[in-house]
């Protein structure tokens, strides 16, 4: 049985001219470990591309595969204001230099990204109190 996982935030953005050592901006590649309240799973692909503006951020693509459970996040755009990411106004999150964290409290998500040395750390929570979902792992450029 396959489980699949979606996070729709809509569609719309603009365009960045480059990136800096601490942009997100770029297609990333790597692997790592599920854990849910019945078993652990080894993810041989996280996969995710990014794009970051001084006051955007976009998921073009991203999903990862971990066994029997595969998960796509579609392309979903941030606008991004004062250390918040916004969604069609509302807050979703917050972001720093080489980090994002998105939170839909009422559907028990977080993910955060993390960019470190030039690897980009991924981390994805789904915990209602009762079953619980996390993913982690590495990737690069």
């Amino acid at each position: 049985m396959t489980l699949i996982l979606s996070l729709a935030f809509g569609q719309s953005w603009a365009k960045t001219n480059g990136f800096s050592s601490n942009s997100l901006t770029g297609k990333w590649v790597g692997s790592g470990h599920a854990v849910t309240h019945r078993q652990a799973r080894h993810c041989d692909l996280i996969v995710f591309e990014l794009e970051e503006s001084e006051d955007s951020f976009h998921i073009h693509f991203g999903g990862y595969r971990c066994e029997d459970l595969v998960a796509e996040y579609p392309s979903s755009s941030f606008v991004k204001s004062s250390g918040q990411l916004l969604y069609a106004g509302q807050e979703v999150g917050h972001y720093g230099p080489g980090f994002i964290k998105l939170q839909v409290p009422e559907e028990f998500y977080q993910m955060q990204l993390h960019l470190q040395d030039g690897q980009l750390t991924f981390t994805e929570t789904w915990d209602d109190g009762r079953s619980f979902l996390k993913v982690e792992g590495q990737l690069k450029r």
